[in-house]
């Protein structure tokens, strides 16, 4: 049953989708899009992107390092990215394992700054790439289940839902997962995921009405509640982020009045953003789990970005790790679909390899921070730590 697709931005474009496409992709967000491009270097390969979200839909993660020019230059859209608007970040002011702010400047970066995105913009220039490049997307569509396809060896047969009654099932001959943490396919496969350590952030976007934000660079500081992380955006916007276990960051509360009040009792990020008067505020509390899927390529499918291993924010590598593991896993994909090389564990090394790394530098990040060693959160974190030595 064909369904309608919507090219980004575009909601009245429709075209009607296959019902049996070479590679389907679950999940539009930068893994996704940068596995579907990636693919593209094998033109005769039929793709379809599936996403549950309308497009222009707010997603958290706005702070890139100087090295996502690489995985952009891969994707040909080092030039586009540079033309749209987003704002260079010259280092990090951390307030972190000690009294005062200490400064991490990539002025000695040959990739040249960091940035802080419009990311409604760069999500879509992803978006737009993909279907100029001929990938099939689908809006508002929702992974329902998967089953092996009608004929044994074809891959799998999907089932969607839209908004509404409408379903429609498709066929793939291989799946990429790239639904975020919670790994929507592989579980449908039954595989489990190891989970290292379970966190939760309250996130407040908000519009700038009066004021100058004094610094570009990222904030962020340690408290003994976790940490508090703020940025101004593109467009007049800014970020501000609380990361701690699941009853600080409900003392926060829904209003403004109960987040401010925990936020204005820090040290640095409170007092800088004192100084502006906003308006346009949006909240959303989202969980932050640090963890791999038990098993991260099959011979029909792959997991990418998040799906396969989600790390802490604290580490800035978000959308670097969705960009890479999407070249990735779709210049996997496509040598094995023509016969250039077989889905021999290669990949699923490479992300295990570098999840271990991950675990290792966010423990002695953690460790830097020794000033509450009574706090919950530091505590289970020193804790966590220990248990990874």
């Amino acid at each position: 049953m064909p369904i309608p697709a919507r090219k980004s931005g575009a909601d009245d474009a429709a075209l009607d989708l296959a019902s049996r496409y070479d590679v389907v992709i679950l999940g539009g967000g930068p893994a996704g899009f940068a596995a579907a491009l990636s693919l593209r270097s094998s033109p005769d390969l039929r793709i379809l992107v599936v996403e549950a979200q309308a497009p222009g839909q707010q997603r958290i993660g706005e702070s890139c390092p100087p090295d996502v020019m690489v995985p952009l230059a891969r994707l040909g859209l080092a030039a586009e990215f540079k033309d749209a608007g987003h704002a260079p970040c010259p280092g990090f002011a951390s307030s972190w394992g000690r009294p005062g702010v200490g400064y991490n400047d990539f002025i000695v970066n040959p990739l040249g700054p960091g940035w802080r995105l419009d990311r409604k913009a760069f999500d879509r220039m992803l978006a737009e790439a993909a279907t100029a490049r001929g990938v099939d997307v689908a809006w508002r569509t929702r992974f329902r289940g998967v089953e092996p396809a009608a004929e044994p060896g074809l891959g799998h047969r999907l089932h969607f839902a839209r908004t509404g009654p409408a379903t429609c099932s498709i066929d793939a001959a291989f799946v990429i997962d790239a639904t975020g943490s919670q790994a929507h396919f592989a579980r449908a496969l039954g595989i489990a995921r190891q989970i290292d350590d379970k966190l939760f952030a309250r996130v407040r976007f908000a519009r700038i009405a009066a004021g100058d934000l004094e610094t570009e660079q990222v904030m962020l500081e340690a408290t003994p509640q976790g940490w508090w992380y703020a940025a101004a955006l593109p467009g007049n916007g800014v970020v501000a982020m609380m990361v701690g276990e699941a009853d600080a960051v409900r003392a926060l509360g829904r209003s403004d009045a109960g987040y401010d009040r925990i936020l204005n009792a820090t040290s640095f990020v409170g007092p800088a953003l004192a100084t502006l008067r906003l308006d346009c505020m949006s909240y959303r509390t989202l969980p932050i789990r640090s963890g791999i899927l038990g098993r991260l390529e099959g011979t029909d499918w792959l997991a990418v970005g998040d799906a396969a291993a989600s790390y802490d924010p604290v580490m800035a590598q978000g959308i670097y790790k969705a960009l890479t593991d999407g070249i990735a896993g779709g210049q996997a994909i496509a040598a094995h679909l023509e016969g250039r090389g077989s889905m021999d564990g290669s990949y699923a090394q490479r992300i295990r390899d570098r999840y271990r790394a991950y675990l290792q530098s966010r423990a002695h990040l953690y460790g830097l921070e020794q000033r509450w060693p009574e706090s919950p959160f530091w505590r289970n974190r020193h804790a966590i730590r220990q248990g990874q030595d």
